[in-house]
Order: structure tokens, then C-alpha cells, then sequence
């Protein structure tokens, strides 16, 4: 397999971001072949995805994070760099964005405008995209300041969509029901079942009253991360992640066999993927 190497691309125009210094990367490889590279720097901050999109020809996605201060203030996202979507981020006086602009080959072709209450919380997204469509979001709050509606109009020239989710919380203030809204008419309803110590133990996919997929999770010794995730429909296991963490608590293989697609030998296709932590001196 052909050596690929990944390049950090630095702006010569952007002298007061802060250095992009490589401290930790993380490496993902499936079934032996590398498919996803994360590296970030020394605030933790994300630096640079690069995720393989196809095998043959080979062909990798990369994104690349620019930082002022502390903020992330340009990405870029690409598979080839002579069709590169840029987006820049601007923050007002508490720190908060603002607006987020997305442009091409040197033109602005969309923007985002974030609004927020007196408490910070965020309380309207407008994103402007072409000069036809518009998608307006809106947050409503518990008074413990829990999300508890989030609804888009969707305008795309003539066409109006209104979309909508619901959010219903236990005590603990962990959400047990989501339910999805196109107008009036209900697209998904997700029910969430927790443990006594707040750990998520299932979820439940709920159309039109009958249960349609089911995602359970089954914890280690420690109780802190599920070892095990089953997803399932009309009862049957249709798949399985197993993970293994190291003693640091991050991924070390994980496991996913899926029973509805199968290879020639007719039997569950399994695939592993195991994880690599660099650390740069």
C-alpha cells in the first residue's frame, strides 16, 4: 500500500493564530488498514481529521482547525485542495460565536449568525445559504436551562419546512424522551432508560406505536464505559460493538459484527478496528 502523508497546511496570512503544534494524534485502523487520523495540540484543541472515503482509487477527506486565542477561528475541509470549503468564525464580547461564513474558491456562499439570551444559552441560529435558502433555528429552555424544544423553518425558494424535536428529562436532568416533528406529524420518538447511577442502559425507536430499533449498552467492571452495544429489530440482534478500553480509559479495539450483511460464506460480516495514541516530545 502506497505510504500516505498527511500535510499541515499553515496560512502565512494568519500570523496571530496560535502555533499548530502536533502534541497527541490518534490513529484508527480497520481491519488493518488505516482510515481515520485525529491530531490534536497541546489545549487539546482538534488540529486535523483526515478520514479515507474510498479504497479504490483512494481517497481521503481532511480537515484542518486554525486557532486565535484560544477560539477556533478557520477550518478547512477538503479532498482536493483546488475545491476547498473554508469556513472563519467570529466571536463577540463574551466570547461567544457569532458568526460562522463558508466560502469557496473565494466566494462567501453561506452564513450563520448565532444569537443568545441574557443567560448565554443560545437562542436562535440563522444560516443564509445561496440567495434562496434560509433555515431558522430556535432553542426553548427549562428554567434549569435544559433544552427543551429546538425548531427549523426550512425556506428554500417557494418551500417552507417546519421541523421540530421535543426534549423530556428525568429527574436527574438526563433526557428520556426525544420526539421528532415534521409540521404535526411525528417522525421519530426515542425513549431512554437509565440505570440508578445515571448510566444509559437503553434506547428505544418508537413509530407509529410500535418499537422499530432497540440499542442496548452493557458496561465493564468500572462501570464508566459500555464494553458492549447491541442494536436490535423486531427482537433480533442486527448488530454488535464490543470495545476494549486501555487503562487510560480510551478505545484500544472495537469490534463491530453485523448480522445483516453477509459474506460469502454466509456468515455475520465482522469488522475490527483498532486504535493508536502518539505522543509528540
Amino acid at each position: 500500500m502506497n505510504k500516505i502523508f498527511f500535510l499541515i497546511v499553515f496560512l502565512s496570512a494568519s500570523a496571530a493564530m496560535q502555533a499548530q503544534d502536533t502534541v497527541f494524534t490518534v490513529k484508527v485502523f480497520e481491519n488493518k488498514q488505516l482510515t481515520e487520523k485525529k491530531s490534536f495540540g497541546i489545549n487539546g484543541n482538534l488540529l486535523g481529521h483526515s478520514t479515507r472515503l474510498n479504497d479504490d482509487p483512494e481517497l481521503w477527506f481532511y480537515e484542518y482547525m486554525f486557532y486565535d486565542n484560544g477560539h477556533l477561528a478557520r477550518s478547512e475541509h477538503f479532498t482536493d485542495k483546488s475545491d476547498m470549503t473554508v469556513f472563519t468564525y467570529t466571536y463577540n464580547d463574551r466570547n461567544k460565536l457569532q458568526k460562522k461564513t463558508e466560502s469557496r474558491a473565494g466566494s462567501v456562499v453561506g452564513e450563520t449568525e448565532y444569537f443568545y439570551n441574557n443567560n448565554g444559552w443560545i437562542v436562535k441560529e440563522i444560516t443564509n445559504s445561496g440567495n434562496r435558502k434560509q433555515i431558522t433555528t430556535n432553542y426553548e429552555y427549562t428554567l434549569t436551562g435544559l433544552v427543551n424544544m429546538r425548531s427549523e423553518t426550512i425556506v428554500d425558494s417557494s418551500k417552507t419546512m417546519i421541523l421540530a424535536e421535543l426534549y423530556e428529562y428525568n429527574a436527574d436532568g438526563k433526557i428520556n424522551r426525544m420526539i421528532g416533528l415534521n409540521g404535526s406529524d411525528t417522525i421519530y420518538d426515542f425513549h431512554y432508560t437509565y440505570d440508578k447511577f445515571g448510566f444509559k442502559l437503553r434506547q428505544d425507536v418508537i413509530s407509529h406505536g410500535d418499537t422499530t430499533l432497540t440499542i442496548e449498552w452493557v458496561y465493564g467492571k468500572n462501570g464508566s464505559y459500555p464494553m458492549l452495544e447491541k442494536h436490535l429489530s423486531d427482537g433480533l440482534v442486527v448488530r454488535k460493538t464490543k470495545t476494549a478500553f486501555n487503562r487510560e480509559g480510551r478505545k484500544k479495539k472495537e469490534t463491530v459484527t453485523e448480522y445483516r450483511i453477509f459474506s460469502g460464506k454466509m456468515k455475520p460480516e465482522k469488522t475490527v478496528r483498532k486504535f493508536r495514541y502518539d505522543w509528540n516530545d
